[in-house]
C-alpha cells in the first residue's frame, strides 16, 4: 500500500493536524509505471482520477510520443486544494484569549486527496489543453464510518 494509511495530502495541513499524509509520488509512479506499460505492450490506456501535476506532464509526453493514452480528472481535484479541508475556529478561553483551533472536514477525505494550488493550476491547464480527456464525477457511496476514521 504505497499510501500507508495516509488520510489528506502531505503537506504542511496533515502535520498541523497530525494526519499521516499521502505523497504525490504514489499516484506518480502508478502513471509513470503504467505509460512505460502502454508504450512497450501498444494497448490502449485510460488513467483515473488524475491529481497531479506531473500526471498531466506524463500525459502529455506520452501523448506526444504517440501513446495511445486518455486520462480523467474529477471536479473537486480542479476546485478545491487542501487548504480547503482546515476548519478553523477561534475559540475564547475564561480569560478572553482568543485561541485558533485548527481541525479537518472528513466531508473532503477522498482517494485520491486533494493536492496543492500547483497541482489544481496544472489539472486546469490540462483540460484546457486537451491533454486531460474526460471529466468524471467519481461518485461513490460512503458509510458515516467510512467517512470518519
Amino acid at each position: 500500500d504505497l499510501a500507508n494509511g495516509g488520510v489528506m495530502n502531505e503537506d504542511a495541513h496533515a502535520k498541523e493536524l497530525g494526519l499521516k499524509g499521502i505523497t504525490n509520488s504514489v499516484e506518480d509512479v502508478i502513471v509513470a509505471r503504467d505509460i512505460m506499460l502502454c508504450r512497450d505492450t501498444g494497448v490502449k490506456l485510460h488513467l483515473c482520477h488524475c491529481s497531479t501535476k506531473n500526471s498531466v506532464t506524463m500525459v502529455e509526453r506520452a501523448k506526444l510520443e504517440g501513446i495511445s493514452v486518455t486520462a480523467e480528472v474529477c471536479p473537486h481535484h480542479f476546485i478545491l486544494t487542501s487548504d480547503d479541508i482546515r476548519k478553523i475556529e477561534p475559540t475564547v478561553d475564561a480569560e478572553n484569549k482568543v485561541a485558533i483551533e485548527a481541525d479537518a472536514d472528513t466531508n473532503f477525505k477522498m482517494n485520491p486527496p486533494l493536492r496543492s494550488r500547483e497541482d489544481v493550476q496544472a489539472l486546469k491547464e490540462g483540460l484546457r489543453d486537451n491533454i486531460m480527456d474526460v471529466i468524471a464525477t467519481d461518485h461513490a457511496p460512503h458509510t458515516f464510518e467510512e467517512k470518519n476514521t
